[in-house]
């Protein structure tokens, strides 16, 4: 990014009037990215980054006379598309993502906290979980957005999932939804795509759940196989217990499922050392699959599935602190979450290994750190497309 010869972001469409505008688009990106990597987390904390970084920010933004206000910075993002922004985040997801083998996909909602209403307009108190959702689909392994959309007002993960699918490519990768949408309309689409499924079921499914339960409570287990595993993770203690079954022909309600040849029973035991006592909590989920694995393999990616939750959503929420950013107004919300994310996959493959909670520290105190991580990210690529000058 030296001399201004390689600029991120510079193909989106600009809503604002041309000669009318003091700062480039790119230059209020390119700021904005570099805050958020180096602990900003709304408009007013950039601003103030780019007062104190003017210098450093000139290195590659030759033409920055000055740092824009924050009241600048965000009606940047509440009038940016938010399509071709979201598209500049899968364009770097791709940059590290490998296409060998089958790839594990997760797929879940994350709602915006900050971005909901003590009250509604008649009142009323609004719900805990009326704010802007984001529906995302993650590569576990990678750790890379694959696709993203919000999850329109007044629907739910139900109409937005085969949405976004519809929307991605998704040849070679294993579909995990742990949501309220267990369809063979979405096995079958899954299929079409020339993708795989995991598909949770749980009560919105009650005649399939019934028979699975069933299924796996009867003593002659002939022909099922059991995987089990044991994770140690800071004072807890995690048991997965997989019970496999392929006889799926005695199953009618997954005939309506596409290719599906696999069911499972996933009993989870976890020992949770609260001030030095163990309490113990217990989870038995079940799951349908047009996969040929056996059980330590589906072991693993029912596990996997849950990256999602821990490495996305988490630590948006902890190191970036997005359920405390109060921004409301337009397409900002969406757009200052694909920055963050933006942000996360540059930080998550910074060659240190360092928490991302400390990357960010460094970021924010080294300068040539924070430029060596944006150009390592960038540098994975053959195509450079996303980091042509403007």
């Amino acid at each position: 990014m030296r001399d201004g010869n390689s600029k991120i972001m510079n193909k989106l469409p600009d809503h604002r009037q041309r000669g009318m505008c003091k700062y480039s688009l790119t230059e209020i990106l390119v700021i904005s990215l570099f805050a958020v990597l180096s602990d900003a987390n709304d408009a007013v904390e950039i601003a103030s980054y780019g007062k104190k970084k003017i210098e450093f920010l000139r290195t590659f933004l030759p033409n920055l006379q000055q740092i824009p206000s924050h009241d600048t910075i965000e009606r940047t993002f509440q009038h940016l598309d938010v399509k071709a922004f979201s598209e500049i985040l899968i364009a770097c997801s791709e940059i590290v993502l490998s296409y060998e083998g089958d790839y594990l996909v997760n797929i879940d909602g994350k709602v915006l906290r900050g971005t909901a209403r003590k009250s509604s307009k008649d009142g009323k108190k609004v719900r805990k979980n009326d704010g802007i959702g984001i529906l995302t689909a993650w590569a576990n392994k990678e750790r890379v957005v694959l696709g993203q959309q919000r999850i329109a007002s007044k629907t739910n993960e139900k109409t937005a999932i085969p949405q976004l699918i519809r929307c991605m490519d998704i040849e070679h990768s294993i579909v995990s939804i742990d949501a309220v949408l267990c369809t063979p309309v979405l096995a079958a689409l899954i299929i079409a795509k020339l993708g795989h499924y995991i598909l949770s079921v749980k009560g919105g499914n009650k005649k399939l759940l019934a028979q699975l339960t069933t299924h796996f409570e009867q003593e002659h287990t002939d022909g099922f196989e059991v995987n089990k595993q044991t994770d140690y993770v800071g004072g807890r203690i995690e048991q997965r217990r997989c019970t496999l079954s392929k006889q799926v022909e005695l199953l009618d309600q997954t005939h309506a499922y596409k290719n599906c040849r696999t069911v499972l029973k996933i009993d989870t035991t976890r020992e949770i050392n609260k001030g030095g006592e163990f309490h113990k909590e217990t989870q038995t989920r079940y799951y349908i699959s047009d996969l040929d694995k056996d059980a330590a393999q589906f072991n693993e990616l029912i596990r996997g599935h849950w990256g999602i939750e821990n490495n996305l959503h988490w630590m948006l929420d902890v190191v970036f602190r997005e359920d405390n950013c109060r921004v409301r107004k337009g397409n900002a919300p969406e757009n200052l979450n694909t920055l963050r994310k933006i942000a996360l996959e540059i930080l998550i493959n910074a060659p240190d290994k360092n928490s991302l909670k400390v990357k960010r520290k460094n970021a924010a105190w080294d300068e040539q750190y924070a430029l060596d991580s944006v150009q390592n990210f960038f540098k994975k690529t053959k195509n450079n497309s996303v980091m042509e000058a403007s």
